[in-house]
């Protein structure tokens, strides 16, 4: 029994080793839709993708925003009537 425990043992440190040495662990934080958001994740090649999550979100503050003065939402809320439907409010995201 205590040769079952060692094996047991190192085959998973070694286990634990190998998975922590093929990802990368990525975090950031930002702010979007009058709130702050963390993400994490792992990725094998260590790629940042923050710059890209925080375009969407500022393409999504720009149509549905209610703290964006010029977003869409917010000039239909002020009855603006120059405000016509763009793409970006009935695309899917």
């Amino acid at each position: 029994m205590n040769i079952m425990r060692r094996i047991l043992f190192v085959t998973l440190i070694l286990c634990v080793l190998v998975s922590c040495s093929r990802h990368e662990k990525i975090a950031f934080t930002g702010e979007a839709q009058g709130t702050y958001y963390a993400i994490t994740y792992f990725d094998k090649e260590g790629r940042n993708f923050q710059p890209e999550i925080d375009s969407l979100l500022r393409e999504f503050d720009q149509v549905a925003s209610m703290w964006v003065e010029n977003s869409m939402l917010s000039r239909v809320n002020r009855e603006d009537s120059t405000v016509k439907a763009e793409r970006n409010l009935y695309q899917d995201f």
